[in-house]
């Protein structure tokens, strides 16, 4: 893999992690569920 489809990815991921927070209806609950994203999407970098 070069780093063009490494971007692409995280670009991806990226969108579709703002359009899941956009669903959701609350926005105190924003930050327990981002943090859980971000430490998930850190193993799978691993």
């Amino acid at each position: 893999m070069n780093k063009k489809t490494i971007a692409k990815k995280t670009i991806v991921r990226r969108q579709t992690l703002h359009q899941k927070l956009n669903d959701l209806p609350q926005f105190t609950s924003l930050l327990p569920v981002t943090t859980c994203v971000m430490q998930t999407t850190r193993k799978q970098n691993m």
